[in-house]
């Protein structure tokens, strides 16, 4: 019989510590984001579903791209997403990239890029 007790306790605590550890909202998704360790790669994420990419090139050349996006519990979805580097787009068409969405030290929104490499675009807040 205890058990059976131990074991309830330790699903319980389980599922509370879980809880605790809660995702990122849709709610927290809009802002301004910056690839981490790159502050020339933003993504201006909107609340109205829509977002715009700004690349800064080593040259000065200003890219930019705009489309929608889409949230669902762990990731986000963006369409017509076109990744850039310092010559430009690497794709010309766009197509769509989709980031799982994590919550760093509880409140640092990030949109991973490459979780192998620890790259991603952070919420900044500034």
């Amino acid at each position: 019989m205890n058990f059976k007790i131990s074991i309830v306790y330790i699903v319980i605590v389980i599922t509370l510590i879980q809880l605790s550890c809660s995702d990122a909202s849709k709610e927290m998704i809009p802002g301004r984001y910056s690839m981490n360790g790159n502050s020339i790669d933003s993504i201006f994420i909107y609340n109205n579903g829509t977002y715009k990419q700004k690349y800064i090139a080593s040259d000065a050349n200003i890219f930019y791209n705009s489309g929608s996006w889409r949230f669902n519990v762990t990731r986000i979805v963006f369409d017509d997403f076109i990744f850039f580097n310092d010559q430009g787009p690497k794709n010309r068409r766009g197509g769509y990239w989709d980031s799982e969405v994590r919550l760093a030290n509880k409140k640092e929104v990030r949109l991973i890029y490459s979780s192998e490499d620890d790259i991603y675009y952070y919420k900044d807040e500034k």
